[in-house]
């Protein structure tokens, strides 16, 4: 088979490559989702600490991967997941949902 249709997305390394290059692999994840859930399931049970182990065993590991390739996505298909992070980093800090995340960030990497 030389027709490049029959092969949609080559996985190197845990990534899809699209013959495109349209990035439609943000868009699929499941590791983000799966990762706010344990955080919500822990949140009651867990003291804060331990929920930012959580975050960065489960979640921050899939943002630093593949990081160059991150850097040519277009904003448009970055913010579902900048979102999902702003969530995960809400329910750490035991903060409403809505909270400006700014401040939070600064808080909790000094601790």
């Amino acid at each position: 088979m030389t027709n490049n249709d029959a092969v949609p997305a080559i996985k190197y390394l845990g990534v899809f490559f699209y013959s495109q290059l349209n990035f439609k692999f943000l868009k699929s994840q499941k590791s983000s989702r799966n990762a706010i859930f344990s955080l919500r399931r822990a949140k009651n049970l867990r003291p804060p600490s331990t929920l930012k182990t959580l975050y960065y065993s489960l979640f921050h590991c899939h943002l630093v991967y593949a990081i160059e390739i991150w850097s040519c996505v277009p904003p448009s298909l970055l913010k579902p997941l900048i979102t999902k992070q702003k969530t995960a980093i809400s329910i750490i800090s035991n903060s409403h949902y809505n909270a400006h995340t700014e401040p939070i960030f600064k808080a909790l990497s000094q601790t």
